[in-house]
């Protein structure tokens, strides 16, 4: 199978939207394969806003916790990027970025992020106002019934987050995790639904972006929270309740009553669905159970965990590893185990270098050691 050409590329990208190409394929297909990956990938508008306050803070670019919204506003937020970086078919690498307020004094893009600063900002639990709930039943074969009619500018959207929530049939001639997720939420594998139905509150963004209460996904300056009870029916007329929260299953019914429930309860409960593990080798390979990360994003994620860790660079893998070690275990470590937040992948891909921690390492190749959860990898090399 030929693999795609590699487009190295360079832009400039303005907060209102205007994108500039400093360097770019020459032919047409190539400039808009390159400018569709930008708009797919970098926020915009309110998410550049919300993302770089959010690395500001993270990074400890804050002197003093932000406790307020007038707190979180005061941070100044660059107008420009400048990203270089490859294109091969869908997968986009980031080679180098940096951030200006006017253009050409450039500064090294907030990229050292420290997750344990979330704990520093009361900010952070400030939400983004509530714009709409919608009630939303997915059937196995694709229809989706919205209500209220969400306004044109989110129904799409809103279509994509459900699918991505309660997985579709297939999914490019494959099975597309629908009763993969039936079993996750607690069904019985045996018994696949026909329809599965929630509620979804949509919210405008929250100033900060929570790295410990993400919202299942962001979407076009959006955010979407789904809500308890989550329902499924195996012959479209009697629903039951997935057994969330401990709680027991409840028998089949016609229906039940509505339930306004915190979604982040919710979404604390799937924390498990929206993490997966990554084993990295010392010479480069980033190995995960089939399907733990979706497709779309597992090259760049590999990436990102090669360069954080130093993997197919013995020096540079030895000493970022070396880092890690727990008290009383010597030696270069073969492989390390990395925890992946997949929510960050799908509500904010520009930050998924910031998406995974080191959990566990094995020196020899057989013993895992479990590592402190505040552990960070080492990268020397950021500007």
């Amino acid at each position: 199978m030929t693999q795609p050409p590699t487009l190295p590329f360079e832009v400039l990208l303005e907060n209102d939207g205007r994108i500039t190409l400093v360097q770019a394929p020459e032919d047409e297909a190539g400039m808009n394969a390159v400018v569709n990956a930008i708009i797919q990938t970098q926020p915009f508008g309110d998410g550049w806003v919300g993302e770089y306050r959010t690395l500001h803070a993270l990074s400890g670019g804050a002197s003093e916790p932000l406790r307020t919204l007038a707190d979180v506003q005061a941070i100044s937020v660059p107008h420009w990027r400048r990203i270089k970086g490859e294109l091969r078919g869908t997968q986009m690498t980031i080679l180098e970025r940096g951030v200006s307020d006017d253009g050409q004094d450039w500064q090294p893009y907030p990229e050292t992020v420290d997750v344990q600063e979330e704990a520093k900002h009361p900010a952070f639990s400030i939400t983004g106002a509530p714009v709409e709930r919608f009630n939303a039943v997915q059937w196995r074969e694709g229809r989706i019934d919205l209500e209220p009619d969400p306004p044109e500018e989110v129904l799409e959207l809103l279509e994509y987050v459900v699918q991505m929530f309660n997985g579709t049939a297939v999914l490019n001639g494959t099975e597309g995790g629908w009763a993969t997720r039936h079993e996750q939420f607690g069904g019985d594998p045996k018994k696949v639904p026909v329809a599965k139905r929630a509620t979804f509150e949509v919210r405008q963004l929250a100033p900060l972006f929570s790295p410990s209460e993400p919202p299942f996904a962001r979407q076009s300056n959006l955010e979407f929270w789904p809500l308890l009870p989550l329902e499924y029916s195996l012959d479209g007329k009697k629903w039951a309740a997935y057994p969330i929260a401990g709680e027991p299953e409840q028998a089949a019914q016609d229906d039940t009553e509505d339930t306004d429930n915190d979604p982040m309860s919710l979404l604390s409960q799937l924390f498990d669905m929206q993490t997966a593990t990554a084993t990295v080798n010392a010479g480069g390979e980033v190995e995960w159970d089939e399907g733990a990360i979706p497709e779309q994003h597992a090259e760049s994620l590999r990436g990102h965990i090669r360069e954080a860790t130093g993997a197919g660079q013995p020096e540079l893998w030895a000493e970022r590893t070396g880092a890690l070690l727990p008290e009383g275990v010597s030696g270069t470590p073969k492989a390390v185990r990395v925890q992946v937040m997949k929510a960050l992948l799908d509500s904010a891909p520009s930050m998924m270098a910031q998406s995974f921690a080191p959990v566990a390492l094995t020196v020899d190749g057989t013993t895992w050691h479990d590592l402190a959860p505040d552990l960070e990898f080492d990268d020397e090399d950021e500007e």
